[in-house]
This record gives structure tokens, sequence and C-alpha cells, in this order.
């Protein structure tokens, strides 16, 4: 039986759903598959590309794709939004690949007279463009 025990409802019917969705591509139901290994075997299938979107979807939800971590690359940090920050504190901005230092955004906001919410929004701007 496809269905296992063990699982609620909304896990049965996605379990199933992924399980048809092999069947019909031509695939061993409940099989879990790597990417890679799907990649190849629906490139050689008829089926449309929406479809063979559908069965990826319907294989992650069902956690029958092996390794599905995609790499997404990091953000780059928007140059624009650190010298404008930089400004505001009064300090230079850093140079490209370096990072400013904590201790000199701290006396640059304490001697501007920054609130604390302030002085932390500050921080996780320049922490999440990378700079600090």
């Amino acid at each position: 039986m496809l269905i296992e025990n063990g699982f609620d409802d909304a896990q049965n019917r996605t379990y199933v759903t992924a399980c048809m969705m092999q069947v019909k591509a031509g695939l061993e139901p409940g099989r879990p598959y790597s990417v890679k290994e799907l990649d190849a075997h629906l490139a050689k299938s008829s089926i449309s590309l929406s479809h063979k979107m559908e069965i990826k979807s319907a294989l992650h939800a069902a956690g029958l794709l092996k390794g599905d971590v995609i790499d997404v690359p990091a953000p780059r940090p928007d140059a624009n939004v650190v010298r404008n920050i930089c400004a505001r504190i009064e300090i230079d901005p850093p140079a490209p690949g370096t990072k400013l230092s904590l201790a000199a955004v701290n006396k640059a906001i304490r001697e501007r007279g920054f609130g604390s919410t302030h002085s932390i929004d500050i921080k996780e701007h320049l922490y999440a463009a990378g700079v600090l």
C-alpha cells in the first residue's frame, strides 16, 4: 500500500500524490531520487516542462528528493546602502573586500547621539551587507 502508518492525512495525501506522479513519469513509486537522477530521467521523457516542475515540487513536498538542497548565491551587498549609512554616521566606507570595525562604528554612533534602537538598525544593515 502507498500510505505508510504513522502519517496524518495531509502527509498521506502528499506522499500518494508524489508516488502517482512518479508512476506517470515512469519512475519507481516511493523511491527517493536525487535531483540529478530525476533531471536525467525526465529529460528523456516527453513530459511538458510545467509537469516536470510539478513532479519535482511534489517529490520535494513528500520528502522523496535526496540532497535537494539548492545552492543560492549570497546576495552582493548594496554599496549605496553602505555608503549612505557611513555618511550618516560620518565614517569612511570600507574599501572593497574589507570590513568596518565594530568599535569604530560604535564610537561613531555614540558621538552622533543615535539612540539604541537606531544603533541596532544601523549595525543590522551593515552586518546584512557583509561589511561589519
